[in-house]
């Protein structure tokens, strides 16, 4: 995996007459973690997307290098991976066959003793041969992490990673995100939760 380091300056986005931020600055290295912390509606989500390249700021630039130098928002975005609300899984195949399924699209292809070890880390290989369509959002939440482990990326960008998990999920959430640190890891953490504040290095707070 690339080192990845971040750089915005003068971000500004808004919605029609409405204004979420104005001329945010930052710039966080590999290996580090960033929480975006706010109120809801603040914009925290929409953050995250905006450095993900998913989201256009209304003005403001976003710059991605590695020590070879500056990467394109492409060669970027083949480096990052996402535990978010959006990414939904298939109910009508098992936890297994969701990680080959998902994988496989980013471009991964493990043999079947890694994806067992994988779940067995996140605490799902009792469940590995179920339909998703019997998982509770818990289980799908760490199903999420284990396919962030899977994909092994530079970047990640945890939106509320920790959500509608018990207390051994949320320690296999910080572990991961410590482990992955220093690992040399990029870490952007959208979140209102103080345990996962914690995890960060650095917090931009959005008003």
């Amino acid at each position: 995996m690339e080192k990845i380091d971040i750089e915005f300056v003068n971000i500004c986005k808004a919605f029609g007459p409405r204004q979420l931020y104005a001329a945010l600055n930052g710039d966080f290295a590999s290996g580090s973690c960033v929480a975006i912390t706010g109120n809801n509606g603040a914009g925290k989500s929409t953050l995250l997307k905006i450095i993900a390249g998913m989201v256009k700021p209304t003005a403001g630039t976003i710059r991605y290098f590695s020590i070879a130098g500056d990467l394109s928002l492409e060669k970027f975005r083949q480096q990052t991976g996402f535990l978010t609300p959006e990414l939904q899984f298939y109910d009508s195949l098992t936890a297994k066959e969701n990680l080959h399924f998902f994988a496989g699209i980013s471009g991964v292809k493990l043999p079947e003793n890694q994806i067992e070890s994988i779940l067995e880390k996140v605490e799902l290989s009792s469940k590995s041969q179920e339909r998703l369509q019997s998982f509770s959002t818990g289980m799908r939440q760490r199903l999420k992490l284990a396919l962030l482990l899977v994909v092994k990326r530079s970047v990640w960008f945890l939106d509320e990673p920790s959500s509608n998990l018990d207390r051994s999920g949320r320690i296999l959430i910080e572990k991961a995100i410590r482990e992955a640190c220093d690992n040399g890891q990029t870490i952007l953490l959208a979140t209102n939760d103080a345990a996962e504040v914690e995890y960060a290095d650095h917090v931009i707070g959005l008003s």
